[in-house]
């Protein structure tokens, strides 16, 4: 609903080849539950990256990495050329293997969110073996959302991060998961896409 003015986009949906395998059970969840009312294609990430003829003809690019940063400068170049709506999804995706995400994010990198600095204590939150993270989505930005939703836990890490475009919307925060840690980082962010001018006609 945010990343396309289309009531029935067509969606490409993206699985990273960097992912390692990690946890294709969300992988599955996302394509088949969350987006199988859509038009929907699914593509594994070409060797090469992503090219603009892979990405033509559709609305919104889903991109899916569950667990690891995204692995070719390729694709998120592509992503950034790419004119319609681009989802982010994984706990990993404010970086890349070896290059910044930061002109697709809208956010800085600082670590991997392993570990959490809790008031000078350090908690590990990680594939579910440590603390879990409390993430609480805004409920303004998510009309409808049945408000028990709106707060939950998750056992893994999440990037830690911080804003760099002064338009960037933060939907969703987390915190780690004692009660005595108190600092926020981003955990769900949006920003709308400057539109491009129209080339003017030019007089015979």
């Amino acid at each position: 609903r945010f990343t396309s003015p289309k009531a029935k986009p067509k969606i490409l949906f993206v699985h990273d080849r960097n992912s390692g395998g990690e946890d294709p059970e969300d992988t599955a969840y996302a394509a088949k539950v969350l987006l199988g009312r859509y038009d929907l294609t699914q593509l594994d990430e070409p060797k090469s990256g992503l090219s603009d003829k892979d990405l033509k003809g559709f609305d919104v690019i889903w991109f899916n990495n569950p667990g690891s940063p995204m692995g070719s400068a390729v694709s998120r170049d592509a992503l950034l050329r790419f004119e319609g709506g681009v989802v982010l999804q994984g706990d990993d995706m404010a970086w890349g293997k070896n290059f910044s995400m930061e002109e697709l994010t809208g956010l800085r990198f600082i670590d991997n969110g392993t570990a959490v600095d809790c008031n000078s204590q350090e908690v590990l939150h990680d594939n579910n073996l440590g603390a879990r993270y409390r993430v609480t989505m805004n409920p303004d930005n998510f009309p409808g959302v049945d408000a028990s939703t709106v707060e939950f836990r998750y056992g893994n890490d999440i990037d830690n991060t911080a804003p760099i475009r002064r338009d960037l919307e933060i939907m969703a925060t987390a915190r780690g998961g004692p009660e005595f840690c108190t600092t926020r980082r981003p955990a769900i962010v949006r920003y709308l896409k400057p539109e491009r001018p129209v080339p003017a006609e030019k007089s015979l």
